[in-house]
């Protein structure tokens, strides 16, 4: 009986000298608090998919592996992380940008925003009554091009823009009569 009281008297003192060099630790700043982990915040982005009901304006990134995609960007934050500027803002910058201009006559006909993991992108339809030329590409960017729908396949298009693609497509074509006359749809 001796025996045991003697080891959980000796256990008892490891364990509240173990807990002291914790404390220890701890005060010289070696040690830091555990805190839960803040969840990663999604970037946030958008753009525009411009047609004339035929092609689509697409980009070609200045990066190594030359994507093709829309004009858009990231949302613009402040120092602190907030958002100087909504979606919509967004897109209407970041395409002046690329571009040279906000292409005048304009009608956006729907959105789409696509949830990834990293990223939340919205992408505003627009269409053009025809294809428009003066463009003047930001340094992003190394060409553009009018690319008619059945193309695409032809060229290597950004991930997400790729992922989407077919969809895009199918609602522009629905959008838009055999002759391409635009057709508004109520509400």
């Amino acid at each position: 009986m001796k025996d045991i009281k003697i080891k959980t008297t000796r256990d008892r003192l490891e364990t509240a000298k173990n807990a002291l060099k914790y404390k220890k630790k701890k005060l010289e700043g070696i040690l830091e608090e555990q805190k839960p982990a803040k969840p990663k915040k999604k970037e946030v982005a958008a753009g525009m998919l411009i047609t004339d009901g035929k092609s689509v304006l697409l980009l070609q990134r200045n990066e190594k592996d030359k994507a093709w995609g829309l004009p858009g960007g990231h949302q613009a934050e402040k120092v602190d992380g907030e958002p100087l500027e909504g979606p919509t803002q967004t897109a209407r910058r970041e395409v002046a940008e690329e571009i040279g201009k906000l292409p005048q006559n304009m009608k956006r006909f729907d959105t789409f925003t696509e949830k990834y993991d990293d990223l939340v992108w919205t992408t505003y339809m627009m269409k053009v009554e025809k294809k428009f030329g003066g463009i003047k590409l930001s340094n992003e960017h190394t060409a553009h091009m009018w690319m008619p729908f059945d193309e695409a396949p032809d060229y290597k298009l950004h991930p997400k823009l790729a992922q989407q693609w077919s969809k895009y497509v199918f609602h522009i074509k629905e959008r838009f009569d055999k002759d391409m006359t635009f057709k508004e749809f109520a509400g």
